[in-house]
């Protein structure tokens, strides 16, 4: 579920017909701000498993870039949901666990799957929408000082 996104400071500067030195600084500098933007909003559509994501900036090769993201199970599950399945004892003879207040032991129990809670999309848009902003942001502030 991880995500990566670039803006390239080597074409922009090629396009522009002129290097501004200082536009790579800028970039590094909002993508940390995207980042930060972003996992807040991941924070908050995620809860609990939020604390299972990353997040990275960097630049390579003239290009700044924020990834963010989870290969964490607990988190995809969270995401997709389950289906319905059993569950069976495999390192004791019984799972153990409480159920209104009465502890039950059992060698196997079916669980009825989770719902999906499907806010990838909002946390794409989100990080879209951020590096827009403060990508263009960082361009106008190299150019300015260009």
């Amino acid at each position: 579920m991880p995500v990566t996104i670039q803006c390239n400071a080597a074409a922009i500067a090629a396009q522009l017909g002129a290097a501004v030195a200082t536009l790579p600084m800028q970039l590094a500098a909002a993508s940390d701000l995207i980042a930060a933007s972003v996992m807040e909003e991941v924070g908050m559509r995620y809860g609990p498993v939020a604390k299972y994501f990353t997040s990275a900036t960097g630049m390579l090769g003239g290009a700044a870039s924020v990834h963010i993201g989870t290969d964490n199970q607990h988190a995809l599950w969270w995401e997709y949901g389950t289906r319905p399945h059993p569950i069976a004892a495999v390192n004791a003879q019984a799972l153990r666990f409480t159920s209104k207040g009465v502890t039950l032991m059992r060698r196997s129990v079916h669980h009825p799957g989770t719902r999906a809670h499907n806010q990838r999309d909002g946390c794409l848009q989100a990080l879209a929408l951020t590096a827009q902003i403060e990508w263009r942001a960082a361009l106008a502030a190299a150019l300015t000082e260009a």
